[in-house]
């Protein structure tokens, strides 16, 4: 089920009666809805809060027998009653008057939310000022088994959640933070997720704002993976209880991200001992159940293609999780454990280097285990620890194929394969609690580490072989020896490290004003390290002179005997160790102006640290973030809410940006005469004797900057924009609610990297600067529209001095990317009276600017969403010619409806239907006038909108068509004794619709040449065909 929800207040619970308790005041609106503050915006603990019209002589109980918990609560005057901090579960509230219960109701409190008791005799609204008085003990609240869907008027934010056991319904194929995600219409995601199609990657893109913007977050803890920000560390979807998201105007708790917010909490146990499994099962490939994408022919020569997918083949895959939950000590200590095993699914694809290679992909079976321990110390203070491992497997086999395009041509020895073996650990400790009645805390430290290595076929074909080769004088040719040769290079597994913590606090000071405060700081490193095969690596060759001349030099400048045989020994090594560090602070204050209407203002200061390999600090950006939001519940009774949000946003940096700006290494090649008795020294296995060295040896020790921040801009700031948004949410009926919103969005600043030397050194010579930028040599970091404010020498050798070059001399457009976006929304709650559910969601998009954000994901030949996490076209002016129209997310409509429908005697209907109009396309080429000095230093490539040698902007080239995709999910639930069961038939693309995504926009690689290629505008990415699954659910209790 999906909610309007957002954060509420802290709410201290008042003392009177067996359990201390005294009387408290909060709205029923606050139904469904996430807290105020950080602490209950993602909080472990949930909520049960009501008002009673006639309280006189009634006491309200709480119960939860699967954790033991009981409380006696007194309603204060109005009449109105709640309590805090509740394991999710289900309770019930009970009515006692005169010693004897006049009413009961079951209630289901999930993480990060609360319940309201909605008696139908016995309630009535508080106002919008009741919501917000002091000590208050308010969660943000949500209930499956009543039927209120209700508003919450106490936040200025407007967010969603969603329970994973509606998912389950659906036909939704990753139930993860990315794929949950996009069941909003405001969030998509161009091919499948995280398969590296489409220009975005396959990454999730919020409001069409670029990949690498958004945030990911489990139990508190930010899994963005630091080293590309680009997407989550992932847990199994099977422990996952709810998930929520923020897709516009959160509040200063959140930061380093520009997109949108995911958060997701784990699965809990009780004194309800259970036990459980489901089967996921994947059908191989056939022409009916998952049959393949279609081709795409070249346009010149018919025989060849540019899509080959019809011989595709995946093999059938088989998914496995088992679960338990239980006590360990009742009423206070519980577990929940599950083992997941993912069988191998091999898929074969004929499609790579023009149809002459046989790809075999195999994820072979990888295995995990998760742990979540849940301490209820006592009913006011909770700890939760969340332990899970992870191991994967995979495998890339290629053959040869002597026919292109025949399967059949296969060899039947491969000529190269890779295996990849990557191992995850994730920790995460929670603890939430009240310290007084007027002061909540919440604590969190994180912990994950991610190790990859890859071990290749030339690591086994020359794992005890060094890297030999040889100039042969017959061919004249560089050949390696006939028994093989190893790898010039050896690298260490890549290690990524991430450990964070926070710390939230509630307090109310005063009965209007709720003010919260906390901090975040997280450490992240990624580490690889690149040695020298350690039985060298040899170039052997013959000096071989003018005619003539009776010696001459070598490459290095020693001189040596015309015919004199030498060998070059390459010497390698990087310790490449990229470290960054992201740490804030935060105050906001909730102040309720009068009985309807509440304003927020907050501010958030962000320090971004990066660091050379050497440790240095060669970046420290600190920023300071103000929000501010107002909301009005029109009347009174939180039936309808129009509120506002205003605020900045900055992104932070990932560690791919480090080498940029330094590294520690050493590329060096020395040169040697030798001494065998065989030509090569074969007979020594090729490694040389008797060396002598000749001459000095070339290459660098190093690419440090000359100062730690010498490849920094000095006036640079972080990437950010400032969004507003103005939203209205209407509650009809009990169970709908209907909602729009009108979202702004202006990019200010963008952090890129600049490498145009030419540009540089022409400014240099103009001015009187006796010194010149090494043609090979680092970029700096800087903010396009903006001077370079540069430390460089005064001259060779010289002392170092700051200089300034204009941008006026530069000629870098400042970047731009505005959205205007209106999304509507329509929601209906399941319940036992009308058991289905719909949401509904419409948004209509315009999208324009000259940049995508930090990374380019356009189409061009610089799209690197995956590499290294900058847009190469701000590295000189040359690409940014025409660069200004509709941006590649530029979807005007897309429509999202799903829902379910759960039928008395087991049968259950889901389906999701998705409708989108297509994306603005862009013609790419090469610069056409390479020697005026604005192309940067890496050269020409098709980044340019010049084609044919004409200049057509940005998102001119046409567009992709309008395409739809129904899914369903047909299910049946059953009981055996004890034993809950179910059997879903999943099916995505029912119609197997094949309609064309996204093109190939490069136009040609000539720059004089006006004939485009021809593989110009023809597919390159397609609707995913069909694809079907059948799970089955089993749980004991």
């Amino acid at each position: 089920m999906r909610t309007h929800t957002t954060k509420s207040n802290p709410c201290n619970e008042s003392r009177s009666g067996r359990n201390g308790f005294r009387h408290t005041r909060i709205s029923l609106v606050l139904l469904s809805l996430l807290c105020t503050s950080p602490l209950w915006a993602q909080s472990m603990t949930g909520g049960i809060y009501g008002k009673l019209k006639d309280a006189q002589g009634v006491t309200v109980v709480v119960k939860n027998p699967a954790t033991g918990y009981e409380n006696t609560l007194t309603p204060d005057k109005t009449g109105y009653y709640n309590v805090s901090n509740l394991a999710p579960g289900t309770y019930t509230v009970q009515l006692i008057r005169n010693g004897s219960a006049t009413a009961e109701q079951a209630l289901s409190v999930r993480a990060g939310a609360a319940s309201p008791a909605v008696f139908a005799a016995a309630t009535n609204t508080p106002s919008a000022a009741e919501v917000n008085a002091k000590n208050l003990d308010v969660i943000s609240v949500s209930s499956t088994t009543t039927s209120v869907n209700t508003i919450d008027v106490s936040t200025v934010e407007n967010t969603q959640i969603w329970n994973l056991s509606d998912v389950n319904n659906l036909p939704v194929s990753a139930r993860n933070l990315e794929g949950i995600a996009t069941l909003q219409s405001n969030v998509s995601a161009a091919g499948k997720l995280g398969s590296a199609q489409g220009y975005s990657g396959g990454f999730v893109q919020f409001n069409g704002a670029a990949p690498d913007e958004n945030r990911y977050y489990i139990n508190q803890f930010d899994t963005t993976n630091g080293s590309n920000m680009l997407q989550p560390t992932g847990v199994p979807d099977e422990a996952i209880s709810t998930i929520q998201i923020k897709s516009t105007g959160y509040g200063v708790q959140y930061g380093s991200t520009t997109g949108g917010v995911t958060s997701g909490t784990i699965k809990q146990g009780s004194n309800i001992f259970k036990v459980g499994g489901s089967i996921y099962f994947t059908p191989p490939t056939s022409s009916w159940l998952n049959p393949n994408a279609p081709n795409a022919r070249n346009k010149e020569d018919t025989s060849k293609y540019n899509i080959f997918s019809s011989a595709t083949h995946t093999q059938s895959q088989i998914t496995n999780n088992l679960w338990s939950s239980g006590p360990i000590l009742k009423d206070q200590l519980f577990y929940y454990a599950l083992f997941t095993n993912k069988g191998g699914s091999p898929q074969t694809t004929y499609d790579q280097n023009s149809g002459t290679t046989k790809d075999v992909f195999n994820q072979n079976p990888s295995h995990g285990g998760l742990i979540n321990l849940t301490w209820n110390i006592n009913k006011d203070h909770t700890l939760d620890w969340l332990l899970y491992r992870e191991n994967d497997n995979s495998r890339h086999t290629q053959y040869a194929l002597s026919d292109p395009y025949n399967p059949g041509s296969a060899s039947a020895t491969p000529y190269n394969y890779s295996h990849g073996i990557n191992n995850e650990w994730l920790s995460v400790l929670n603890y939430t609690g009240k310290i007084t009645d007027t002061l909540s805390m919440s604590a969190m430290y994180g912990y994950l580490r991610t190790r990859y290595y890859t071990h290749t076929l030339s690591d086994d074909q020359g794992g005890s072989l060094p890297s030999v080769s040889y100039f042969d004088p017959a061919t004249q040719k560089i050949v390696v020896p006939p028994g093989g040769t190893g790898p010039a290079t050896v690298n260490s597994p890549f290690v990524y490290d991430k450990k964070g913590y926070r710390l939230d606090f509630d307090w109310y000071p005063v009965e209007q004003h709720h003010l919260s405060f906390g901090l975040d700081h997280y450490n992240y490193v990624a580490t690889i390290v690149t040695n020298t095969n350690p039985l060298g690596a040899w170039a052997y060759n013959i000096n071989n002179c003018p005619p003539g001349q009776g010696s001459c030099a070598l490459p290095n400048g020693a001189l040596l005997a015309n015919g004199t045989p030498y060998v070059s020994s390459a010497i390698s090594y990087q310790n490449d160790v990229n470290r960054n560090i992201n740490k804030s602070i935060y105050l906001d204050d909730t102040w309720q102006v009068s009985n309807n209407v509440l304003l927020y203002a907050g501010l958030r200061h962000d320090t971004y640290v990066s660091k050379l390999d050497t440790g240095q600090t060669y970046l420290r950006m600190p920023y300071n973030s103000p929000r501010f939001g107002v909301s009005w519940d029109v009347h009174g009774d939180s039936s309808l809410k129009i509120g506002a949000t205003l605020g900045r946003y900055a992104e932070g940096l990932g560690v791919n940006y480090n080498d940029l700006a330094g590294a520690a290494y050493i590329s060096q090649m020395y040169y040697y005469t030798y001494n065998c008795a065989s030509a090569n020294c074969a007979d020594h296995g090729y490694l040389p004797q008797n060396l002598q060295q000749a001459g000095a040896p070339t290459g660098v020790v190093g690419n440090l900057p000359a100062t730690v921040d010498g490849q920094v801009s000095h006036n640079i700031r972080p990437s950010y924009q400032d969004s507003a948004s103005i939203y209205a949410l209407q509650q009809f009926h009990n169970s709908w609610t209907a909602g729009a919103t009108f979202y702004v969005s202006k990019l200010r600043n963008l952090m890129e990297y600049w490498n145009g030397a030419t540009l540089v050194n022409n400014y240099l010579s103009a001015n009187g600067y006796n010194y010149q930028l090494p043609a090979n040599g680092l970029g700096y970091l800087y903010n396009p529209g903006k001077s370079l404010d540069l430390t460089l020498p005064s001259g060779p050798g010289g002392a170092l001095q700051r200089v300034v070059i204009p941008n006026s001399y530069l000629g870098m457009p400042k970047p731009e990317r505005k959205t205007y976006q209106l999304t509507f929304t329509l929601d209906h709650a399941a319940t036992a009276e009308e058991p289905w559910f719909l949401d509904v969601s419409y948004t209509w998009r315009h999208l324009f600017g000259n940049t995508t954000g930090a990374v380019n994901a356009t189409g061009s030949a610089n799209s690197n969403v995956w590499s290294n996490g900058y847009d190469q076209s701000w590295q000189a002016p040359a690409f940014l010619d025409g660069a200004g129209g509709n941006l590649q997310s530029d979807a005007k409509n897309t429509l999202k409806i799903n829902g379910y429908y759960r039928f008395s005697y087991g049968l259950r209907l889901g389906g999701m239907f998705t409708a989108s109009s297509g994306v603005p396309l862009s013609c790419y080429s090469n610069y056409p006038y390479p020697d005026d000095g604005r192309l940067s230093a890496n050269g020409n490539s098709q980044d340019s909108y010049y084609c044919g040698n004409r200049l057509i902007s940005r998102g001119h080239a046409g567009k992709t068509g309008f395409w739809d995709q129904l899914d369903m999910d047909i299910g049946y639930d059953w009981k055996l004794a004890s034993n809950s069961l179910s059997l879903d038939l999943k099916m995505t693309n029912v119609f197997n619709r094949n309609a064309v995504l996204q093109k190939n926009q490069v136009y040609n690689a000539n720059v004089n040449d006006p004939t485009p290629s021809p593989t110009y505008m023809t597919p390159n990415l397609f609707q995913a065909p069909r694809s079907t699954m059948l799970v089955f659910r089993w749980q004991y209790n």
